[in-house]
């Protein structure tokens, strides 16, 4: 038995045997204590663990890692940002979600400049955390471990003030690709209106794949620049690094499953990338893939720059019951100017995310988001 353990023992028999700390020591004045609580077990328990060198502390549960960071979490300017946390009792990872507007097709020069300014909130946040918690890596919405390289070496080209020609190449390909697309698809939908579709959402089609026409000759590299956002912009000064947070066979069940639900048949409708056009199932493994990218991660602290429309607390109230040794600890962070700018407009298609309301209201206590 060591010292401590030996001393603990002693305490406590001296405890249940009732010592009388006045009878022990008559010269110490216990005047200011309550007479009654300096021969009961509690009060000589405190008093003797501490002149053992035990404190109270020893008997507390000891914060996680994953559960400082929250409580350590950089404090933004309500001005910049809402901040809302959840703390899983020994939880090993903190999910920090950056709610994100991001480049979607057919959005006119005003709704293309709010986004800007929601990505330069997030590139503010993103600087804190990068300077205050050493943050070196962000998990990315759509990035697949077989894009990654892709999507990083257009962060480091398209910021620059002449891009290098094989970046121009890669997009007016692109562009001949995707315009091709859009007049097909404009033309299968006066042709041959899917069944399960109405007039005003095929109408709501036509027009977005018009004005992605649009917008692809006339916006060359700034749709990418405008793309590539915040995460992008720091990847360029060489800050942060993307982070895979998806997988390519999930991102091809997702533009499946648009395909489905909209009645196009075909991979068309998902290589439009019509943004936050996602049903349910969709949704719901793309987030799952998050958890568990993070999950592996050798990080604690997992941030990941998501649109705003996706909400993980029904994915991590799962996954902690189903991985009660690898739970999450989660903060949602809305910037002010998300909450000021996103709304109906950008909703560009025909189905949007639904809000995880039962999870939110156990772990935030309210249903509605920032």
């Amino acid at each position: 038995m060591d010292q401590r353990s030996s001393s603990t023992t002693v305490l406590s028999e001296l405890v249940d045997n009732r010592v009388d700390l006045r009878a022990s020591d008559p010269d110490i004045d216990f005047s200011s204590l309550s007479g009654p609580t300096t021969t009961r077990r509690g009060f000589v328990l405190t008093g003797l663990l501490a002149l053992a060198g035990i404190g109270a502390n020893a008997c507390s549960t000891k914060l996680t890692p994953a559960n400082e960071a929250l409580q350590n979490f950089p404090q933004l300017d309500p001005a910049l940002a809402t901040v809302l946390k959840h703390e899983e009792p020994g939880a090993t990872k903190l999910l920090v979600h950056i709610r994100q507007m991001h480049y979607v097709p057919g959005l006119g020069a005003k709704e293309k400049a709010e986004i800007s300014l929601v990505q330069s909130s997030i590139e503010q946040i993103l600087r804190r955390l990068i300077a205050e918690t050493g943050l070196k890596g962000v998990y990315t919405e759509g990035v697949a471990p077989e894009t990654e390289p892709i999507e990083t070496l257009i962060a480091l080209t398209v910021f620059r003030n002449q891009p290098p020609p094989e970046l121009e190449a890669f997009f007016n390909a692109s562009i001949k690709t995707q315009l091709i697309l859009c007049r097909s698809l404009i033309k299968a939908l006066s042709d041959n209106k899917p069944t399960t579709l109405s007039d005003a959402e095929v109408e709501n089609l036509r027009k977005l794949y018009t004005a992605r026409e649009q917008e692809l000759i006339a916006d060359g590299m700034e749709a990418l620049r405008i793309r590539a956002g915040a995460v992008g912009r720091l990847v360029y000064e060489r800050k942060l690094s993307i982070t895979s947070a998806e997988t390519a066979k999930l991102n091809d069940a997702h533009a499946d499953a648009l395909n489905n639900k909209s009645g196009l048949k075909g991979r068309a409708v998902g290589l439009l990338d019509l943004g936050e056009v996602v049903t349910n199932s969709a949704s719901e493994g793309r987030e799952d893939m998050v958890l568990n990218c993070a999950a592996k991660g050798d990080e604690t602290v997992a941030v990941t720059v998501y649109g705003g429309l996706h909400d993980f607390c029904s994915n991590i109230e799962r996954w902690n019951s189903s991985h009660p040794g690898e739970k999450f600890s989660f903060i949602e962070i809305t910037p002010r100017t998300y909450s000021q700018y996103s709304g109906a407009s950008h909703q560009v298609g025909l189905f949007s995310v639904r809000s995880d309301a039962a999870s939110r209201m156990r772990y935030f206590g309210t249903t509605s988001r920032p």
